[in-house]
Formats: structure tokens, sequence, C-alpha cells
């Protein structure tokens, strides 16, 4: 083989694991939720919220915008799981990264949500987890450690994130407690 052929190979190579690795692998950043005080904004009030509230619950945190096509496929999956896992201990939790609060107004008008919506003005949060597309969804468990990072959405990461959530929140053997009839 030729010395050019080898030298774009390997270059093709290290860029394909660069890729790979900035893809899949969390930033050792995002290792806890909690990790850094962090205070979350309503997306159309003035209301704030300390994440660390959130502390003790399992959290699905979703960055959207509404320009992101896959986001609007997401909203009704988002709306599926806070209703069927709201009283189980899940915490939806999203965030905005529309310039305007009016992009995101008009596009929950069209594509409601039955869970908050923040916004993280100071892109905070965003470069804590070090999000780079859209829509990119984090799990972390009750106490803030990161379980699984999405980016992107299709009906195949739902079925597979839903049976995950199921998982978690379903007690486990030696948490039972026996009741005597």
């Amino acid at each position: 083989m030729s010395p050019d052929f080898n030298k774009v190979f390997y270059m093709l190579t290290r860029s394909f694991l660069l890729i790979v690795l900035t893809c899949f692998l969390p930033s050792a950043q995002a290792a806890n939720l909690y990790a850094h005080p962090i205070t979350l904004s309503a997306l159309n009030s003035t209301e704030t919220i300390p994440l660390n509230t959130f502390k003790g619950e399992l959290v699905y945190l979703d960055f959207w915008a509404s320009w992101c096509i896959p986001c609007k496929e997401s909203f009704p999956f988002m709306n599926q799981l806070q209703n069927r896992y709201k009283n189980e201990g899940l915490r939806i939790i999203t965030i905005n990264l529309d310039k305007t609060p009016q992009a995101a107004l008009t596009f929950l008008e069209a594509h409601p949500a039955h869970f908050p919506i923040y916004h993280d003005p100071e892109q905070q949060l965003t470069k804590q987890l070090s999000v780079k597309g859209l829509p990119t969804s984090f799990l972390f468990t009750p106490d803030g450690e990161l379980h699984q990072r999405m980016t992107g959405f299709n009906q195949y990461k739902a079925q597979k994130l839903s049976k995950t959530i199921e998982n978690l929140l379903q007690p486990s053997p030696s948490k039972k407690v026996e009741t005597k009839l």
C-alpha cells in the first residue's frame, strides 16, 4: 500500500474514533447532576428553581428547540412518560434552547407539554452536560448519577428508554416488604 493511503486511513480512523467518543461517552463533568449549583428559569415567568430540588427522584432531562424536527416527535412520548410515571418517582424536566421564549411558546401551542419547561439563559447546564445536538436527553438516578445519555429521538430509542425507566422505578427484591395475610 502507498504511504498516502496509510496516512489517509490513519486520519480517517482517528477522526471516526474521536466522533464516536465525543458522541457516545458522557463527559466527566456530567457525572453528577447536582455537582454544581444551577438554577433553572421558567420559560414564561420569572420563577426560578434550584436544580437540586429534584434530588431523590429519577430525572429525565431533555434539551430541545422549536426548530428541531425530532423534538416535535419527542413531546408526545414525554407526555406519556409524565402521565404514566409521575406518581412513581419520575421527574421530567425540559430545557428549551431557543433564543427567544416566543419561539418556544409558539411551538408549545402546537405541541403541548404536560411537564415543566425551563430555559438555561446562561447555558450553565447546557455546557456542563456538553449538549451538542437536539434533542439530547439524560436519565439521572435519584442521587444524580448519569445513567443514560441519548442524542436524537425515534421510536426505537423511546421503547428502549421506557423499558429502562420501568426497570429503574421497580423496587429491587431486597426492598420489597413482605406482608402476611
